[in-house]
């Protein structure tokens, strides 16, 4: 079987496997694809744990922010060109180039649209550093555009199995450069290394093993029919891309996160489960009411509450953790689970316990209640020890004390508000 070789003439024909060959192709082509497929899964398994220990859970955070908008702009990555290479009876090197430079050109156009894009992601999750990530993320449809028809062209030879050797060479060395990065402490640019150097090494691996070299294009002959393939493709990629994610969106927005969460459960076997948490507290917390009136009442300033009259349930951040690291049992599993004491504490009788422990001669400032404040939160812990095996604390303020003295010691510099006069104060619980 010929390879497609630069040298070849233009106005030539796309060499095609004998039907002789067939057999022999699809035969090794079945045992690569099924080979690459543990590999894959080996290679991606260790990848995950080793990154997983190197970088912060907001790094995964943020790189899934960055690519919300590249996610998009993938299901029109190619234009469903690449196939019309594939499906076609016969077709020309001319057409071939032609197809080539509308994917590159395509490609650098989403690029140059995730730059334009990337403030508005930015934006709207109100983090500034995504500027940067979204744009460098979106010069991986630079290397997808390249890469496009090569891949063509080797499918539409049969050689799968160069395909898989390519798809293995790619997802090894972007996983090699993403550990190194993560071990040099570069963050969430560990994961948008690991996959530009994946992509380029795809790009690289299918140019060279198809021996594809680009031609000039010719939007003359049979173009336009490839075009209007690739076009309806594109359009049915689109619609299936919303018909996937509609519901999620349309749940998510109308039922919130936990019946999302918990369709995903019933319908699709996801381990799913739901911790609801009452008002934590513990060390090093800020901006919240027990640290707000810790800080005024050991600066002998005055406690500041928002009408005082409601009732919120608190809980320890050891009961959290604890929680958290039970989760995984079956029996909590699909169905939320509130994690709190059961017993509700006003605002003002959470005021009064401050000052009590801390000795604080501060005096209580009540002020108008505020629209939108919670009016009443109790936990109802029933499930909290039947599926976690864990007993809600029978005073939720016990460890006030424990934290006073801790947290006195010089350790509340972290908790200042901006001034004396800020009506912040006490807002958030």
């Amino acid at each position: 079987m010929n390879n497609c070789v630069g040298e070849t003439s233009s106005t030539a024909m796309v060499p095609q496997p004998a039907l002789g060959e067939l057999r022999h192709l699809v035969l090794r082509g079945t045992q690569w694809t099924v080979a690459q497929m543990p590999c894959r899964h080996a290679l991606g398994l260790a990848t995950t744990a080793i990154l997983a220990r190197l970088l912060a859970p907001t790094d995964y955070g943020l790189m899934g922010m960055a690519t919300t908008l590249t996610a998009f702009f993938q299901v029109f990555s190619d234009l469903g060109l690449s196939w019309a290479t594939v499906q076609r009876r016969d077709i020309t090197f001319t057409e071939v180039h032609t197809l080539f430079w509308i994917n590159a050109a395509f490609g650098t156009a989403l690029a140059l649209m995730c730059v334009a894009g990337a403030p508005l992601v930015a934006r709207f999750y109100a983090r500034g550093e995504l500027t940067c990530l979204t744009s460098v993320c979106g010069l991986g449809f630079l290397f997808s555009g390249v890469a496009a028809q090569p891949e063509a062209l080797l499918r539409r030879q049969m050689r799968l199995g160069a395909l898989a050797r390519c798809n293995i060479l790619a997802h090894a060395g972007g996983a090699a450069c993403g550990i190194l990065m993560a071990f040099s402490g570069a963050g969430v640019w560990a994961l948008v290394v690991q996959t530009l150097v994946a992509q380029c090494l795809l790009m690289a691996a299918l140019v060279y093993a198809s021996s594809y070299r680009p031609g000039a294009p010719s939007l003359g002959g049979r173009t336009a029919g490839m075009l209007r393939f690739g076009g309806y493709l594109t359009g049915y990629s689109f619609l299936m891309y919303f018909v996937r994610n509609l519901d999620n969106v349309l749940v998510a927005k109308f039922c919130g996160a936990e019946a999302l969460c918990s369709s995903y459960h019933h319908l699709h076997g996801l381990d799913v489960t739901v911790l609801r948490l009452a008002s934590a507290y513990g060390p090093r917390d800020f901006g919240r009411v027990i640290p707000n009136f810790l800080e005024q009442a050991l600066s002998a300033r005055p406690l500041v509450l928002f009408g005082g009259d409601q009732v919120l349930d608190f809980v320890w951040i050891d009961v959290v953790v604890e929680a958290l690291l039970r989760s995984g049992n079956g029996r909590a599993m699909g169905r939320p689970v509130n994690l709190g004491s059961g017993l509700g504490t006003t605002l003002t009788a959470l005021a009064l316990r401050v000052l009590a422990e801390t000795s604080s001669k501060s005096r209580l400032s009540v002020r108008k209640r505020r629209a939108l404040e919670v009016d009443r939160f109790v936990a109802d812990t029933a499930r909290m020890t039947s599926a976690l095996g864990l007993h809600p604390d029978k005073d939720p303020l016990g460890h006030l004390k424990s934290l006073v003295h801790a947290e006195s010691n010089g350790r509340l510099g972290s908790l200042r508000l901006k001034s004396a006069g800020d009506t912040s104060e006490g807002a958030a619980w």
